[in-house]
């Protein structure tokens, strides 16, 4: 990438959002030594139960670098605000009329437009929302210090949060929900997870982590749920969780590309063609 041998590398050099979050002085150039921080951070966010680490984070066998979780709204701006001065991410791309990219723990959120009427104020319970159907169906966001996350909100002008155990939900001006939550104990620090339910989850481990060869962490026992297990695989500086609560429930997947709300996630690779062989091998 060092086209020019002067030891660093240039915006021009590495035309990636991920040079943002590496250049971590601001100076437009990326060194050796920003390089190697960035990695012993993210083999930090590889803690294991026991205390052990396993290589980069999130990278897989596919060399995975990024994550970007599209999010379809209907009202940009409101969303963008939220976002922005709630949650506090930060706006990697300029908000247009179409959308924008925001960043926050070393994950992407991309923010399309899609055509539709403003949402109406939530008014049922945010975990019977989730419970609807099957696919994408909340972001879930692990703070460091989630209360303070729940006052800025309310400070703003949100609804305050519904809170249950160590997790608050809300929802975002488009009514999609938002899981604030503190960082587990098998995490080591501020993390964005991508939340879905499945309704074969041995299907969906298998996918997650033979086809596309993503770290599985320890699962989850979910208290209210006798029985059912949340799963957890790393993607980038993020993570993927599912589960496969009992009921019946609609599938999601049949929506269509352009309906509001979660629709899908872009794992960035190191390395294109040899992420493509690595998958042509899984086949």
């Amino acid at each position: 990438m060092d086209r020019n041998g002067e030891g660093k590398v240039s915006r021009k050099e590495f035309p990636r959002p991920l040079f943002d979050r590496l250049d971590t002085n601001n100076d437009g150039h990326l060194t050796l030594e920003e390089v190697r921080r960035a990695l012993s951070s993210q083999r930090a966010m590889q803690m294991t139960p026991m205390g052990q680490t396993s290589g980069l984070s999130g990278a897989g066998e596919l060399g995975i670098v990024e994550a970007v979780f599209e999010l379809c709204v209907r009202d940009v701006e409101a969303c963008v605000k939220f976002y922005r001065e709630g949650i506090r991410m930060r706006e990697v791309e300029p908000a247009t009329a179409t959308g924008t990219l925001l960043e926050w723990a070393g994950c992407y959120l991309r923010l399309r437009k899609v055509p539709g009427r403003k949402c109406p104020p939530p008014s049922e319970n945010p975990m019977r929302q989730i419970l609807t159907s099957s696919g994408p169906r909340r972001l879930s966001l692990w703070f460091k210090d989630p209360e303070s996350v729940v006052e800025r909100l309310v400070k703003a002008g949100y609804p305050a949060p519904l809170k249950a155990g160590n997790v608050s939900m809300t929802w975002d001006p488009d009514g999609n929900v938002v899981e604030i939550m503190s960082i587990p104990r098998t995490a080591a620090t501020e993390t964005f997870t991508w939340g879905m339910n499945v309704s074969d989850e041995m299907a969906a481990r298998k996918f997650y982590g033979d086809r596309l060869g993503l770290q599985e962490f320890a699962p989850w026992n979910l208290p209210a749920t006798r029985g059912v297990k949340m799963y957890l695989f790393a993607a980038g500086a993020g993570r993927i969780k599912f589960s496969s609560p009992p009921g019946q429930r609609s599938r999601g997947s049949g929506a269509g590309p352009d309906p509001p709300g979660l629709r899908s996630v872009t794992l960035r690779v190191a390395d294109l063609a040899a992420a493509r062989r690595g998958l042509e091998k899984r086949v």
